[in-house]
């Protein structure tokens, strides 16, 4: 399979083989909505918003507000994923 072309910094070679595998599952069974608990750097939330949006899917993340660098909101905006929607807190900890 071809995997779109991703801007993402930071993720481990063996994370692109979890990732691809997380793709084709969406792909399969295409839910309408995806629900993630801890978005962190949203590498694998931007593969759950790829996928999905092939097929007008959305993401829904949830995580508190971490100070890391690349954020999740910048890995979407570069990614132009649009179908994901992100919210973090500090204090749903």
């Amino acid at each position: 399979m071809n995997y779109p072309d991703i801007t993402f910094y930071g993720a481990r070679l063996n994370s692109f083989k979890e990732a691809h595998i997380i793709y084709d599952i969406v792909l399969e069974h295409k839910p309408k909505t995806i629900f993630e608990i801890g978005t962190y750097g949203g590498f694998m939330t931007l593969w759950l918003g790829l996928a999905s949006k092939e097929y007008s899917g959305r993401v829904i993340t949830l995580d508190y507000k971490r100070n890391h660098n690349p954020t999740a909101e910048q890995t979407t905006k570069l990614n132009k994923l649009d179908n994901v929607h992100l919210f973090q807190d500090t204090n749903i900890l």
